[in-house]
C-alpha cells in the first residue's frame, strides 16, 4: 500500500459518517457488515494479497463500533434530563451570539444539582434577554434542560454532538441567577477574545447588510448573515464558502509564508512562524472539525517543508481526518468537516488530471497569452473538482441538487478568497490607529466583492428550477448504486470502465431527479412552515401558491418569501387568515406585498390592524368575511374557511387536512388525515385526525407536547427542524416529511 494512512483515515471517516447518518441503532448493523466483510475479504486471495479492502472495513467497522459507544457512554447518561428543571453551575466556553432574538451561551457545567447526573456537561443556553457576561464567567441559575431529537440523516442534533454539546436548555430569567468573573482565564480565553474584537472591526468597517458575509468568509461565523444569503448559497451549492475550510487555510498559510519570506527569513524559520500563525488561526476560528482538518493539513505540510521534505497530500488528508474521527467519535456530524474533506480529496484526486487535459487540449495550441488561459484553466479546474466531490454530501444533508452548482463555484469561489484576504488585511491594518488608513483600499475591495458575492449568489439562486428536490430514499438507492459502481471499477481499474461509472452515476442522479419532478410537478404541494410558535401553511402547485394562514411573528413572512422561492412560485393565487388572533398575523401584510395576491379572504376583525387592513388594496380582489367561503384551486384542491370558528378545512383529492390556527375550533380535525395548529395545549386529547401537526418551537414543544396526543395517530412537530411537506401518492397512502 502507497498511501496507508489515506486509506485507514478515509475509511474511518466514511465508516463514522455512515453512523451518523443512519444512527444509533443501525450503526450496530454497519460494524457487523464491516467485520463480516472484513472476514470474507480474508478468505478470498486477492483481496488477501492486496490488504486494502480488510483494512479498510476493519477501520470503517470500529468508527462505526466507536460511534455506537460514544451513544451509549456520553449521551445516554444524559438523557434522564430531558425535560428537567434544575440548577446548574458552570462558565460560559463560547463566545455568547445573538440569532432571531434569542441570545446562546455555551456552559460548560461543574456542578448539576440532580443526584446521579454528570456534574461535567456541555450546555447550550437560551435567552430571551443578553445576560451581562463574558467569556468564562460563571453562571449559576435554574434552567430546563432538553437532549436534541435525533432524526434521520446530518441534523441539528448530530451537528451538536459533533460539537460536544450534550444538552440543551432555556435559562429562567425571573428567577434569581447569579454571574461571576473567574479569578483566572485560561490561554483559549483570548483566542476567543481575539474573535470577538475581529467581528466588532469587521461591524465597525463595513454596512451591516455586509459584516456577516465578511465574517462569514472569514471566520464562519454566520451568525449575523441573512437566513436569504445563507439559503441563496445553499441552494446553488457553494455552501463550503461558509464554513472555514482547506480554501481559507491554505490563503491563510500562503500569506503567512510568503510574508516571512518576503522578511528575508530562512525557509526552515519560515514554515515553523506560519504552523504558530496556522494554529493561532484555528483557535480564533474556533476549532470547529472543519478548520482542525485543514488546519492539520497545513501543520503537516510545514513540518515537511522544516524537515525538507515533501508531504504526500493524501497521506496528510487522512492522517488529519484520522486524528480528528478517532479524538471525535461524533465529528462526522459537522457538515462543515464533511465538506471540507471532499472539497480537498477533490481537488487532490482530479484537478490535475483537468488541468493537464487543459494544457494539452486548449493552451497547447494558443500562442499568445498562454499565462492567462493557464489561470483559467487552473482555476476551473480546481473549481469543478471541488463541485463535484461536494455534491453528495449536499444531497444527503439538503435533499437538493443544484443544478448551477458548477457554474457558481466559478463565479464565486475566486472573488470569495480575495474577498477573505483583503477583510483580513483590512482587518488587521486598522489595529494599527494612527495607520489606520491603510486598510480603506482593501476595505473597498472587500465591500465591492461583498456586493458581487450577494448579488451573483442571489440572481443564480432565482433561476428557474436552479435545484432539483429529491427524496431521501432516492438519494440512499443512488448512493447504493455508485458504490457498486465503484466496486465493479475496483474489479476492473481500468481507464474506460472508471469514467463509465463516473457518467454512470451522475446520469442516475439527474435522471432521478428530473423523474422526481416530473411524477409531483402535478400534485400539490402542502408545506407546514417552520416559523416557532404559529401555524403559516402554503400550498404550491407549478409556480402557483396560496397561503393558509400567516402565523409565526416575524418569521413567518421571510419563511413564506423563502418558501416560495424555493418552489419557484411566481403567483400567489390565494390567501386568506381564518384568524387575526394568532400571533404573528400582522406580518402577513409583507407576503401580501411581496405577492400580491389574486384573492385575498380577511375576518372581520382584520380592520382592526392597520397595515393589514391597508395592504388589501394590493390584492386584485379582497374580501372581509364573518361566516363560511369555499374556494377551489388547481389540481383538485379546495379550501372551506370558517372565519367564526377561526379554522380552514383543505381537500385535496382524497387527501383531508384541518388547519386551526389558535386551536378553537368546534369539532377539531373534522376525522382529517392532518390536524395543524400552532396552539398545542387548547385541545388536549380530543383531536379525531389521523396526525396532529404543532407548530411551535423547539421550547414549546419539550414543555407541554407530550400532553396532548390526538385519539388516533402520531405527532409531528416543526420544532426548528425544517418544514413539513404532506404528501398523497397515487395508490392514496398519505405521508409526511421533513424538508
Amino acid at each position: 500500500m502507497k498511501r496507508p494512512l489515506a486509506l485507514v483515515g478515509f475509511s474511518y471517516l466514511l465508516g463514522q459518517a455512515a453512523a451518523v447518518f443512519f444512527g444509533e441503532s443501525i450503526s450496530w448493523y454497519l460494524a457487523a457488515g464491516c467485520l463480516l466483510f472484513f472476514v470474507v475479504s480474508l478468505l478470498i486471495p486477492r483481496l488477501r494479497r492486496e490488504k486494502a479492502v480488510p483494512i479498510a472495513c476493519i477501520a470503517a467497522g470500529m468508527a462505526c463500533i466507536a460511534y455506537g459507544l460514544g451513544q451509549m457512554w456520553l449521551v445516554r447518561p444524559v438523557e434522564f434530563l430531558d425535560g428537567r428543571d434544575m440548577e446548574i453551575s458552570g462558565s460560559i466556553c463560547e463566545l455568547p451570539y445573538q440569532k432571531d432574538g434569542r441570545y446562546y451561551y455555551e456552559i460548560q457545567t461543574d456542578r448539576v444539582e440532580i443526584e446521579g447526573a454528570p456534574q461535567s456537561i456541555h450546555i447550550r443556553i437560551t435567552a430571551t434577554h443578553a445576560l451581562d457576561a463574558g467569556v468564562y464567567d460563571r453562571v449559576t441559575g435554574k434552567v430546563r434542560l432538553f437532549v436534541p431529537e435525533r432524526g434521520s440523516g446530518l441534523d441539528s442534533a448530530a451537528y451538536y454532538q459533533s460539537k460536544g454539546i450534550r444538552l440543551t436548555g432555556f435559562l429562567y430569567e425571573y428567577e434569581p441567577f447569579s454571574i461571576q468573573s473567574p479569578d483566572h482565564y485560561p490561554p483559549y480565553y483570548y483566542a476567543l477574545k481575539a474573535r470577538e474584537e475581529i467581528l466588532h472591526r469587521i461591524r465597525l468597517l463595513f454596512p451591516s447588510k455586509q459584516s456577516g458575509m465578511a465574517a462569514g468568509v472569514l471566520l464562519g461565523a454566520k451568525e449575523q448573515m441573512t437566513q436569504e444569503t445563507q439559503e441563496d448559497f445553499q441552494r446553488i451549492g457553494v455552501s463550503h464558502l461558509l464554513a472555514v475550510s482547506g480554501l481559507h487555510m491554505a490563503a491563510v498559510t500562503q500569506c503567512l509564508l510568503h510574508l516571512f519570506l518576503f522578511l528575508r527569513l530562512r525557509r526552515r524559520m519560515a514554515a515553523g512562524l506560519s504552523i504558530i500563525g496556522v494554529i493561532a488561526f484555528m483557535a480564533v476560528t474556533g476549532f470547529s472539525p472543519s478548520v482542525m482538518r485543514a488546519g492539520l493539513m497545513s501543520i503537516l505540510m510545514l513540518l515537511g517543508m522544516m524537515i525538507y521534505r515533501e508531504p504526500d497530500s493524501l497521506n496528510s488528508l487522512g492522517a488529519a481526518v484520522g486524528i480528528l474521527t478517532v479524538a471525535n467519535p461524533f465529528a462526522a456530524g459537522d457538515v462543515g468537516l464533511l465538506l471540507s474533506f471532499a472539497c480537498t480529496l477533490g481537488i487532490l484526486l482530479v484537478s490535475g488530471k483537468l488541468l493537464n487535459q487543459w494544457n494539452q487540449k486548449v493552451v497547447s495550441r494558443i500562442s499568445h497569452g498562454k499565462r492567462i488561459w493557464k489561470w483559467i484553466g487552473d482555476s476551473a479546474a480546481v473549481t469543478v473538482s471541488a463541485t463535484l466531490f461536494t455534491i453528495p454530501v449536499i444531497l444527503l444533508t439538503f435533499q437538493e441538487f443544484s443544478l448551477v452548482s458548477i457554474l457558481a463555484n466559478l463565479l464565486l469561489v475566486g472573488p470569495a478568497m480575495l474577498m477573505m484576504i483583503g477583510t483580513m488585511a483590512a482587518v488587521l491594518l486598522s489595529f494599527t490607529g494612527v495607520v489606520s488608513f491603510l486598510a480603506m483600499p482593501f476595505l473597498f475591495l472587500s465591500s465591492l466583492l461583498i456586493q458581487y458575492l450577494q448579488a451573483c449568489a442571489s440572481c443564480l439562486a432565482d433561476i428557474p428550477f436552479a435545484s432539483l428536490s429529491v427524496g431521501e430514499d432516492f438519494l440512499l438507492l443512488w448512493l447504493m448504486g455508485t458504490l457498486v459502481l465503484l466496486a465493479v471499477v475496483w474489479w476492473s481499474p481500468t481507464r474506460s470502465n472508471r469514467r463509465i461509472a463516473a457518467w454512470f452515476s451522475c446520469l442516475l442522479l439527474i435522471f432521478g431527479g428530473v423523474c422526481q419532478w416530473v411524477f409531483h410537478r402535478n400534485s400539490v404541494e402542502v408545506a407546514i412552515l417552520d416559523v416557532g410558535d404559529g401555524c403559516a401553511v402554503t400550498l404550491s402547485y407549478q409556480g402557483h401558491g396560496a397561503v393558509i394562514s400567516c402565523g409565526g411573528g416575524r418569521y413567518a413572512p421571510e419563511a413564506v418569501q423563502r418558501h416560495f422561492r424555493e418552489k419557484n412560485v411566481h403567483s400567489l393565487d390565494y390567501m386568506v387568515l381564518p384568524s387575526i388572533e394568532q400571533e404573528g398575523n400582522q406580518g402577513a401584510y409583507q407576503v401580501i406585498l411581496s405577492y400580491p395576491p389574486r384573492l385575498l379572504e380577511l375576518p372581520e376583525e382584520a380592520k382592526k390592524e392597520e397595515r393589514l387592513w391597508n395592504s388589501m388594496h394590493v390584492a386584485q380582489e379582497a374580501a372581509m368575511v364573518s361566516g363560511q367561503t369555499q374556494v377551489d384551486l388547481w389540481g383538485k384542491a379546495s379550501v372551506y374557511t370558517d372565519m367564526k370558528n377561526g379554522y380552514t378545512h383543505l381537500s385535496i383529492g382524497d387527501l383531508q387536512i384541518t388547519v386551526d390556527p389558535t386551536g378553537k375550533a368546534e369539532t377539531p380535525g373534522l376525522d382529517s388525515h392532518f390536524y395543524i395548529t400552532g396552539v398545542p395545549d387548547a385541545r388536549g386529547g380530543e383531536i379525531s385526525s389521523q396526525y396532529a401537526v404543532f407548530s411551535v418551537s423547539e421550547e414549546t414543544a419539550r414543555e407541554g407536547i407530550v400532553r396532548y396526543t390526538p385519539q388516533a395517530g402520531e405527532i409531528f412537530v416543526t420544532g426548528g427542524q425544517g418544514n413539513l411537506v404532506l404528501e398523497q401518492d397515487s395508490s392514496g397512502a398519505v405521508s409526511i416529511r421533513r424538508e
